[in-house]
């Protein structure tokens, strides 16, 4: 029997897992619980059932963790734990009682028929918003106050791409004089002045199957904001689109103002091909169509996601197309001092002269970590000597599905001497380990079904920002703005320096991605121009607040916002 196993619904990042060790001391295991999602009713019991330890933590990481002590605390239930604890987001310590824990197995009977409830009101109001003739009569927004809408209720840590992305539109926003409302269950990932977290409430998270919660949490909504509404509080609607609701359009109905919807693509098609198929998927795909067919603006990242909206019915003037960006005031290079960049290194056991080569991700499916590690592996077992000579080491920074084939691959010796794994870093972290690699690397991987490649990795804009040469994967967009041709693919694009920031390597091609990496090692000159046409790219091009302000100037053409609106 283990001493103490840590569960928890997503990996911890590394500060907040020494801090949970640094109260229960050392721990014998790591049981991540979304797993059991994956799993049939009785697969999952057996799993539980073959967790054995002295004591059982709870890990809650961040203010949403609240919402999910009801279902790992069914799923402690059926552990062979002799103790079970929960440790808060503010590292306050409680004991569990089997007693509480069966008491929300009567909870969950519950939440499931209200859910279930919840779910065919839905439907009902879905149809009726369906009826809805577009482009609708509405008010051009004349106000600076925007309610920001995050109904999103996966609760993993606050960390990746989506985060610097909510970060980024919110302080673009910002950055053109308006007040943001950040509906959410998270509170707002920025400290900026003038962004106002108007907190959501998900209650136990209990129904099953899980996606059930979604429609229960979508009432609870539209009632919190409802309640709040005053007339001209808020000038328009933005929302970051999410599973099984329309909730954008609903309000923007409701409260008589514009709405525009953040599309990165479908997390329908997202849940079969990088996870598992949805219990909820034809309901989930009705949601979907709504939402986008009632938006009055659509706002998405690449023109493979365009096509896919023209597919849907969507007409041009309702798509804007905007590649991912960046904050360059947080990832600049200038902030780190030599020893800051010394201090990265000794933390994470990089010799000081070593040539850094880096990956930051959450090692999802389309990351290509995994072929990362792959192309690792046979460097060090093929060409060692070429990796001491030029004193190379790896610096992985993430953690995530992938995690477990990369620890296989490169966590033991002779690998691990040549790699270093940060493990999960807190989203302020990031722009000083980025610092502190020479070179930056974007594996990522065709889709498997076949379909085009939709991304617009945010890794790849702040790679750019902290001026690294990039090397990585022709796919798609990432082709197109590591070869400077983005202003050609790109309507509302600013000019730019129009000068490659790296190289490209055909996707998945092990061989073409090492001949690449030779390259920037070996001819420095060539990586240093590359370093500096990326930093330049950026601030011509690819910054949050000229990815706004395109979204405020369509909203203008379309009579959406009015043309006299507060300037910049």
């Amino acid at each position: 029997m283990d001493g103490t196993v840590i569960m928890s619904f997503h990996p911890l990042t590394r500060d907040f897992l020494a801090r949970v060790e640094a109260i229960c001391g050392p721990v014998g295991g790591y049981y991540d619980a979304a797993n059991l999602r994956k799993m049939s009713v009785l697969a999952g019991l057996r799993e539980l059932r073959r967790i054995r330890a002295q004591h059982l933590v709870l890990a809650l990481e961040g203010e949403a963790g609240h919402a999910l002590i009801g279902p790992l605390s069914i799923a402690a239930l059926f552990t062979r734990a002799a103790r079970i604890s929960v440790i808060w987001p503010d590292l306050r310590v409680q004991t569990l009682r089997r007693v509480t824990a069966l008491l929300n197995v009567g909870r969950l009977v519950r939440d499931t028929v209200s859910s279930r409830r919840a779910l065919a009101r839905s439907k009902d109001v879905g149809t009726e918003l369906d009826k809805r003739a577009m482009p609708r009569s509405v008010p051009p927004a004349s106000g600076n106050h925007v309610l920001y809408l995050d109904a999103n209720i996966s609760l993993g840590a606050p960390v990746g791409g989506s985060i610097g992305h909510i970060s980024g539109v919110i302080g673009g926003l910002l950055d053109h004089g308006l007040t943001v409302e950040y509906a959410s269950l998270k509170s707002p990932p920025t400290n900026r002045a003038d962004v106002h977290w108007l907190k959501l409430e998900a209650g136990g998270l209990l129904a099953l199957p899980p996606e059930l919660n979604y429609y229960r949490y979508t009432e609870s909504i539209k009632k919190r904001i409802g309640r709040l509404h005053q007339p001209a509080r808020w000038c328009f609607l933005y929302q970051r689109f999410s599973l099984h609701n329309f909730l954008g359009p609903l309000l923007g109905e409701k409260l008589n103002i514009p709405v525009v919807v953040e599309f990165n693509g479908s997390e329908v098609w997202a849940a079969e091909n990088w996870g598992m198929r949805l219990a909820l998927h034809d309901e989930a795909l009705v949601t979907e169509r709504i939402a986008l067919a009632q938006a009055d603006l659509i706002v998405t990242v690449s023109d493979q996601l365009v096509r896919d909206l023209r597919q849907r019915g969507i007409p041009d003037e309702r798509i804007l197309i905007y590649p991912n960006c960046v904050d360059p005031d947080v990832f600049d290079p200038a902030r780190f001092d030599e020893a800051a960049l010394k201090e990265v290194r000794a933390q994470y056991n990089i010799p000081a002269d070593a040539v850094v080569v880096g990956f930051i991700g959450t090692f999802g499916q389309w990351h290509g970590v995994d072929f990362l590690a792959r192309c690792i592996k046979e460097l060090v077992t093929e060409d060692l000597s070429w990796i001491e000579d030029n004193k190379i080491h790896f610096m992985l920074v993430g953690d995530g599905p992938k995690m477990g084939i990369v620890r296989q691959s490169l966590g033991i010796d002779p690998m691990s001497r040549y790699v270093s794994l940060t493990g999960l870093v807190a989203q302020a972290s990031a722009p000083k380990l980025l610092a502190c690699a020479d070179i930056l690397v974007s594996p990522h991987v065709r889709n498997t079904d076949g379909s085009e490649f939709f991304g617009s990795p945010t890794k790849l804009f702040e790679y750019m920002a902290m001026a690294k040469p990039v090397l990585a994967s022709g796919l798609g967009q990432i082709a197109d703005v590591i070869s400077g041709r983005g202003a050609t693919r790109f309507g509302p694009l600013p000019g730019g320096v129009d000068h490659p920031c790296g190289l490209l390597f055909e996707p998945g091609n092990a061989e073409a991605f090492k001949q690449g990496l030779r390259r920037l090692v070996q001819e420095p000159a060539m990586a240093a121009a590359f370093a500096r046409a990326a930093r330049a790219e950026v601030l011509a091009r690819y910054t949050w607040k000229q990815h706004v302000n395109a979204i405020l100037q369509r909203m203008a053409e379309l009579n959406l916002r009015s043309r006299d609106a507060a300037a910049p």
